[in-house]
């Protein structure tokens, strides 16, 4: 082969290879235009107020943040520890930054979480009389949802009423109480999911109300346990008229087998969602993240991996009708709650998509 001959079969695989590297240049837009052109589910994320005002790749996260996604949630700046500052007191600052963001950038913002074990006032909330206590909660709620509906009109139609509350595991006995421990059950009794739906709906007739947890769907040997409790506890709120409107999965996994999130069935993710999509709710994935780090193989391996699993579980959800929202926790490696050694999201430390990203997208586009 002659020096030009040769000079040309190296240009040529060069292209190639580019091309192969970068294949976003194939993309005919961002996952929130795929999801809106098909007309699907909202494609969402969390906004992180530091990040976003701090960082020093800032500008990189807006721009990704507004560009991809078109639903909102607050990790934190939305949640008792940040907004309640004292009995009477309150700092929407962070909030209403996620607010702003979203209005600037066309994105609906979901209210999450209202009651939560996990995120408390500083202040002593606990000294409280049950009595008192109770009377707080109400108040709490009439102050959160009254200044979004007041500043913000028609921003938030959804809110996270009861976040985390299932049994941890689900193997409790059905005839024992369902709930895991918390303040909440502790102060006001085994009524207080059925008191936070109404008050939230007194205060909201129009929002959307949902139930939030955690390790339901997955496979059926591990997971119908904690599904049958919600299940239950979901058809007696809608047999006393509690006025609750979907039911959401966080759906945090692992590719780790000996986590479990290496062996998702699809069916029953399928007839999970249709027992809840059966009894006229909507459903939602409100916190998806996929950690890697100690799966099998390589790291492209384990990122396929990621990936394969997305577009299996992106598939189930576009064929429910009653599939109103799909979100990340997190988009970018860098700013998650996991170490970014787990590659948990779609974008890696520079901002560059992932396998997850080209199968997100591709779940979105293709039938």
């Amino acid at each position: 082969m002659n020096r030009l001959k040769l000079v040309l079969v190296i240009l040529i695989l060069l292209s190639i290879n580019s091309c192969k590297k970068d294949p976003i240049e194939n993309k005919e837009g961002t996952l929130r235009e795929i999801a809106e052109q098909n007309n699907l589910f909202y494609i969402g994320s969390i906004y992180l107020n530091n990040i976003a005002v701090n960082s020093s790749d800032k500008e990189d996260y807006k721009r990704v943040l507004g560009e991809e996604f078109n639903y909102l949630q607050c990790e934190w700046d939305m949640s008792m520890e940040a907004v309640w500052t004292a009995r009477n007191e309150y700092n929407f600052k962070w909030c209403d930054n996620a607010a702003d963001f979203a209005i600037a950038h066309n994105m609906k913002l979901r209210g999450a979480h209202l009651i939560w074990h996990g995120s408390l006032p500083e202040w002593d909330i606990a000294a409280l009389s049950n009595a008192e206590f109770e009377i707080a909660v109400k108040e709490y709620f009439d102050t959160l949802m009254t200044h979004f509906m007041v500043k913000y009109p028609g921003l938030i139609t959804e809110w996270n009423v009861v976040n985390e509350i299932i049994d941890h595991d689900g193997t409790i006995n059905i005839d024992e109480t369902r709930f895991r421990p918390s303040i909440f059950l502790e102060k006001m009794g085994t009524d207080f999911v059925k008191k936070a739906f109404t008050w939230a709906h007194e205060i909201d007739p129009n929002a959307k109300l949902y139930i939030c947890d955690y390790g339901f769907l997955g496979i059926e040997t591990d997971d119908k346990g904690k599904a049958d409790l919600l299940y239950n506890l979901v058809t007696e709120l809608l047999n006393d008229n509690v006025p609750i409107h979907g039911v959401a999965e966080q759906c945090h996994l692992d590719i780790d087998p000996d986590m479990g999130g290496a062996n998702q069935d699809m069916n029953y993710y399928s007839t999970t969602m249709d027992r809840f999509g059966n009894l006229g709710l909507d459903f939602q994935i409100t916190e998806c993240t996929i950690a890697i780090k100690n799966g099998v193989g390589s790291l492209d391996e384990r990122l396929k991996k990621q990936a394969d699993i997305l577009t299996d579980i992106i598939g189930v959800c576009k064929t429910k009708s009653y599939f109103t929202g799909f979100s990340f926790w997190g988009f970018v490696d860098t700013h998650t709650f996991y170490d970014e050694n787990e590659y948990p999201v779609l974008f890696d430390k520079n901002y560059d998509p992932k396998p997850s990203y080209f199968s997100t997208y591709n779940a979105l586009k293709y039938n």
